[in-house]
């Protein structure tokens, strides 16, 4: 069982980790375009949030306060990010995909469980 929030926190992170990479995979496989596998993994910002959330990942794992902080500066940024892009693509009428919508709650979970005061107690080091 998890043993405090700042590990649950963690599992969130590294679960965002594998739903962005598994979501660029599981397209590939789906449609076999290569031009799009190519174009998603060179993305920087692809490779910035995923090495932003294994930092913060590891650094709630171990309960560091500036992975608390960074973890709430890169949820609040994406956040702020998905809803623009989605303001801008889709209209009331037309929802978009269940990826995004799975990335979205996951981010929003992810700043949930880092603003609880139980967790923001546990990265004290």
């Amino acid at each position: 069982m998890i043993r405090d929030r700042a590990q649950l926190a963690s599992y969130i992170a590294l679960t965002y980790i594998f739903v962005v990479l598994g979501g660029i995979f599981l397209r590939f496989l789906s449609t076999g375009e290569v031009y799009t596998l190519m174009f998603s993994l060179l993305l920087p910002s692809t490779w910035i949030a995923t090495l932003v959330s294994g930092v913060v990942a590891w650094g709630l794992w171990h309960r560091f306060r500036w992975a608390w902080w960074l973890g709430v500066a890169a949820a609040l940024f994406q956040l702020v990010r998905m809803s623009s892009w989605m303001f801008q693509h889709f209209s009331t009428t037309k929802l978009p995909g269940f990826g995004v919508i799975l990335v979205l709650a996951l981010v929003g979970i992810f700043l949930v469980v880092l603003v609880l005061p139980g967790t923001r107690a546990s990265c004290a080091r």
